[in-house]
């Protein structure tokens, strides 16, 4: 076996007859460790499985990556959107990878006794869903997991109902154009179709048609938020989204809104 990567080297402690992946370089916060791809796909969790969706599960490639261990205070997370690696926290030379096991496992087929040591070691690893809320919060999740566990859709690490859920029920108004950005693309994940025509400005309404933005919404998985750039009346973001074929799309946009009567308007998108 090739004990070394481009960017870590495969260590093993003979007395557990464990692996473990040791980084060669040094990487900052929101660096890109390394792009991993799907391999087998199954129905089943598996113990070398990362979970997608609801009964999908898949192996990735390069085989290497199962040698990253479990950690309570991780510093890489397997961000299955864009398919990569990243690191969540500085990464010296000579420090071993780790991840937070439940940040894709709803459910474990082998939960286990942590001893990371580290200051807020959760013991009993079982799956996310074993996690009370206000922990859960201070790890990066999924999409799936973040869903899973009731978190809004737009990715603001709030509760959906503390975040999108009231405006898109009329309970309250967007107080930005950001949040009403947010709370658009929540609406595209539940396919709360009203909403969407109600907070776009009047003359273009008369082009949408609600089953086209119907069929839209739900020929899609939509998976995550990445807000980019927001300013007082336009926002830049990507949405990830997985199509009908279940490949894995970005709709790159720049959308501006409309300030009127006291409410926020989506008045016109530019694709990047």
């Amino acid at each position: 076996m090739n004990n070394s990567t481009d960017f870590a080297e495969i260590n093993e402690i003979i007395d557990l007859d464990q692996k473990l992946l040791r980084s060669k370089k040094y990487f900052k916060k929101g660096d890109i460790l390394s792009s991993f791809a799907k391999s087998i796909r199954c129905k089943e969790v598996t113990y070398l499985t990362i979970q997608l969706f609801e009964n999908e599960h898949i192996s990735l490639r390069p085989e290497y990556l199962q040698y990253i261990n479990h950690s309570c205070n991780p510093n890489s997370f397997f961000d299955v959107d864009s398919l990569n690696l990243i690191a969540i926290k500085d990464i010296k030379i000579g420090e071993e990878l780790t991840f937070f096991y439940p940040s894709t496992e709803w459910e474990m087929v082998q939960p286990f006794d942590c001893f990371c040591k580290s200051e807020n070691c959760l013991g009993r690893i079982e799956g996310a869903s074993k996690i009370k809320i206000d922990i859960l919060k201070k790890y990066q999740l999924s999409s799936f997991i973040a869903r899973k566990a009731g978190f809004c859709p737009c990715g603001s690490n709030d509760l959906f109902s503390n975040c999108c859920q009231p405006k898109i029920e009329g309970k309250q108004k967007a107080n930005t154009a950001e949040e009403l950005m947010r709370s658009r693309y929540s609406a595209y994940a539940i396919s709360a179709i009203d909403y969407l025509i109600e907070t776009t400005y009047k003359t273009l309404r008369i082009d949408q048609s609600y089953k086209e933005i119907e069929q839209w919404s739900k020929e899609n998985r939509w998976q995550k938020l990445e807000v980019l750039k927001s300013f007082e009346n336009s926002v830049e973001f990507k949405a990830y989204f997985l199509d009908d074929s279940k490949k894995q799309q970005i709709h790159h946009e720049k959308s501006t809104f409309t300030f009127e009567n006291g409410s926020w308007f989506y008045s016109s998108g530019e694709f990047m």
